[in-house]
Protein backbone atom coordinates (compact mmCIF):
# COMPACT_ATOMS: atom_id res chain seq x y z
CA UNK A 1 0.00 0.00 0.00
CA UNK A 2 1.24 3.43 -0.95
CA UNK A 3 0.86 6.10 1.61
CA UNK A 4 0.75 9.75 0.57
CA UNK A 5 2.01 12.11 3.13
CA UNK A 6 0.60 15.65 2.99
CA UNK A 7 2.86 18.35 4.25
CA UNK A 8 1.10 20.37 6.99
CA UNK A 9 3.22 23.42 6.22
CA UNK A 10 1.65 23.76 2.79
CA UNK A 11 -1.58 25.30 4.17
CA UNK A 12 0.16 27.70 6.52
CA UNK A 13 1.83 29.86 3.88
CA UNK A 14 -1.06 32.38 3.56
CA UNK A 15 -4.76 32.93 3.45
CA UNK A 16 -7.00 31.67 0.72
CA UNK A 17 -8.86 34.01 -1.61
CA UNK A 18 -12.18 33.05 0.01
CA UNK A 19 -10.89 33.97 3.47
CA UNK A 20 -9.61 37.33 2.24
CA UNK A 21 -12.90 38.11 0.47
CA UNK A 22 -14.81 37.16 3.62
CA UNK A 23 -12.78 39.59 5.70
CA UNK A 24 -13.22 42.36 3.10
CA UNK A 25 -17.00 41.81 3.00
CA UNK A 26 -17.17 41.87 6.80
CA UNK A 27 -15.19 45.14 6.94
CA UNK A 28 -17.47 46.66 4.26
CA UNK A 29 -20.60 45.71 6.21
CA UNK A 30 -19.22 47.15 9.46
CA UNK A 31 -18.14 50.35 7.68
CA UNK A 32 -21.60 50.78 6.18
CA UNK A 33 -23.23 50.38 9.59
CA UNK A 34 -20.81 52.91 11.09
CA UNK A 35 -21.57 55.49 8.38
CA UNK A 36 -25.33 55.06 8.89
CA UNK A 37 -24.97 55.41 12.66
CA UNK A 38 -22.78 58.50 12.45
CA UNK A 39 -25.09 60.23 9.95
CA UNK A 40 -28.07 59.48 12.23
CA UNK A 41 -26.24 60.97 15.22
CA UNK A 42 -25.31 64.08 13.22
CA UNK A 43 -28.92 64.56 12.05
CA UNK A 44 -30.23 64.11 15.58
CA UNK A 45 -27.74 66.72 16.80
CA UNK A 46 -28.95 69.19 14.15
CA UNK A 47 -32.58 68.51 15.13
CA UNK A 48 -31.74 69.27 18.76
CA UNK A 49 -29.90 72.43 17.77
CA UNK A 50 -32.85 73.73 15.76
CA UNK A 51 -35.23 72.87 18.59
CA UNK A 52 -32.99 74.92 20.88
CA UNK A 53 -33.11 77.80 18.40
CA UNK A 54 -36.90 77.53 18.36
CA UNK A 55 -36.93 77.65 22.16
CA UNK A 56 -34.62 80.70 22.08
CA UNK A 57 -37.05 82.49 19.76
CA UNK A 58 -39.92 81.79 22.15
CA UNK A 59 -37.90 83.04 25.13
CA UNK A 60 -36.99 86.20 23.22
CA UNK A 61 -40.67 86.74 22.37
CA UNK A 62 -41.63 86.28 26.03
CA UNK A 63 -39.03 88.86 27.07
CA UNK A 64 -40.26 91.22 24.35
CA UNK A 65 -43.86 90.74 25.52
CA UNK A 66 -42.89 91.33 29.14
CA UNK A 67 -41.26 94.64 28.20
CA UNK A 68 -44.24 95.73 26.07
CA UNK A 69 -46.82 94.75 28.69
CA UNK A 70 -44.95 96.87 31.22
CA UNK A 71 -45.24 99.79 28.79
CA UNK A 72 -48.87 99.26 27.78
CA UNK A 73 -50.86 96.06 28.37
CA UNK A 74 -53.26 96.94 25.50
CA UNK A 75 -50.45 96.24 23.03
CA UNK A 76 -51.51 92.56 23.09
CA UNK A 77 -55.25 93.07 22.69
CA UNK A 78 -54.96 91.41 19.26
CA UNK A 79 -52.57 89.01 17.54
CA UNK A 80 -49.02 90.31 17.27
CA UNK A 81 -46.48 88.84 14.88
CA UNK A 82 -42.84 89.41 15.69
CA UNK A 83 -40.18 88.90 13.05
CA UNK A 84 -36.63 87.81 13.64
CA UNK A 85 -35.60 91.46 13.23
CA UNK A 86 -38.05 92.53 15.98
CA UNK A 87 -36.51 90.01 18.37
CA UNK A 88 -32.87 90.54 17.42
CA UNK A 89 -32.00 92.56 20.51
CA UNK A 90 -33.46 89.81 22.74
CA UNK A 91 -31.48 87.04 21.05
CA UNK A 92 -27.99 86.46 22.38
CA UNK A 93 -25.62 84.38 20.25
CA UNK A 94 -28.32 83.14 17.88
CA UNK A 95 -26.03 80.96 15.79
CA UNK A 96 -27.23 78.68 13.05
CA UNK A 97 -25.11 75.82 11.66
CA UNK A 98 -23.60 75.75 8.19
CA UNK A 99 -24.41 79.40 7.50
CA UNK A 100 -28.14 78.65 7.33
CA UNK A 101 -30.35 81.74 7.09
CA UNK A 102 -33.20 81.77 9.62
CA UNK A 103 -34.15 85.43 9.21
CA UNK A 104 -37.64 84.46 7.92
CA UNK A 105 -38.51 83.01 11.35
CA UNK A 106 -41.26 84.66 13.34
CA UNK A 107 -43.30 84.33 16.52
CA UNK A 108 -47.03 84.87 16.62
CA UNK A 109 -48.33 86.05 19.99
CA UNK A 110 -52.02 85.53 20.51
CA UNK A 111 -53.94 86.76 23.56
CA UNK A 112 -56.12 84.15 25.22
CA UNK A 113 -59.70 85.10 25.83
CA UNK A 114 -59.83 86.81 29.20
CA UNK A 115 -62.27 85.54 31.79
CA UNK A 116 -63.36 88.98 32.98
CA UNK A 117 -60.03 89.47 34.70
CA UNK A 118 -57.32 92.01 34.23
CA UNK A 119 -54.70 89.29 33.77
CA UNK A 120 -53.36 88.81 30.28
CA UNK A 121 -52.53 85.34 29.07
CA UNK A 122 -50.60 84.92 25.83
CA UNK A 123 -50.00 81.97 23.49
CA UNK A 124 -46.70 81.84 21.62
CA UNK A 125 -46.56 80.16 18.23
CA UNK A 126 -42.95 79.93 17.04
CA UNK A 127 -42.22 79.37 13.37
CA UNK A 128 -38.56 78.60 12.75
CA UNK A 129 -38.01 79.03 9.02
CA UNK A 130 -34.51 78.39 7.75
CA UNK A 131 -33.18 77.81 4.26
CA UNK A 132 -31.96 74.31 5.05
CA UNK A 133 -34.33 73.32 7.83
CA UNK A 134 -37.86 73.70 9.11
CA UNK A 135 -38.96 71.85 12.24
CA UNK A 136 -42.72 71.57 12.10
CA UNK A 137 -44.26 72.99 8.93
CA UNK A 138 -47.76 72.69 10.43
CA UNK A 139 -46.86 75.41 12.94
CA UNK A 140 -45.80 77.79 10.18
CA UNK A 141 -48.74 79.13 8.28
CA UNK A 142 -47.98 81.52 5.49
CA UNK A 143 -48.29 85.13 6.51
Amino acid sequence: MIELKVDDNMNKNGYTLVELLGVIVLIAILSGLAVISVSYIIQRGKDNLYRTLESNLETAARNYAFDKINEDYRYFSSIVELSYEDLKEYLNDFKVPDGDDCSQSYVKIEPKKPNNTSNISLDYNVCLKCDKYQLEPSKCRER
